[in-house]
């Protein structure tokens, strides 16, 4: 059976911590199933935050039923980077850089071999309304998921830096003599 899941992914730069949206579809559910939560770990870029993103999603998806042993999963991604490493196995696939990239991978390729799932992926074109309304829309929907549980984890991190400077001891400025 087809299953069709978008995932993305929205990462902050400067704490680097990230959120995940992500929106599933097959016969075994009459509408779409969303899904959605913030990393636990902190991702240095965003290509490593879309792969991450790919990795949730599929691991709610099997999770919710959505997807079961021998499926077909067709990946809508709006980020090429994450695309080619997912199909990083065939020949044209392109291989992790890094560490969490790697992780991602694995935990992609383990689920794939697990459940006998074959993987295919298609293209969307982020935050842009050319593309067909209901991909598109479905991408934003995933983006709107991300970023909301990005900004969450963003506040917690910053809350939780300033809680960490104000419990360091300050240090006193020494007076020079004259």
């Amino acid at each position: 059976m087809l299953v069709t899941v978008f995932s993305d992914a929205s990462w902050c730069p400067r704490t680097k911590v990230g959120g995940w949206g992500a929106w599933a579809k097959s016969e075994r559910v009459q509408w779409g199933v969303q899904f959605s939560g913030a990393f636990r770990r902190r991702a240095n870029d965003s290509n490593e935050a879309e792969i991450m993103a790919a990795a949730c999603a599929l691991v709610s998806t099997l999770r919710s039923e959505v997807a079961a042993v021998g499926d077909t999963i067709l990946f809508e991604i709006d980020n090429e980077h994450a695309l080619r490493l997912v199909t990083h196995d065939a020949t044209t696939g392109l291989r992790p850089r890094t560490t969490l990239e790697k992780e991602a991978i694995e935990v992609l390729l383990e689920l794939k071999i697990r459940h006998g799932l074959i993987f295919r992926t298609r293209h969307v074109k982020g935050h842009s309304g050319r593309e067909r309304r209901d991909r598109f829309g479905v991408n934003e929907l995933c983006d709107r998921l991300a970023k909301k549980h990005m900004l969450e984890a963003r506040q917690r991190a910053e809350a939780q830096r300033a809680l960490e400077e104000a419990q360091r001891p300050k240090r006193r400025r020494r007076r020079r003599k004259r």
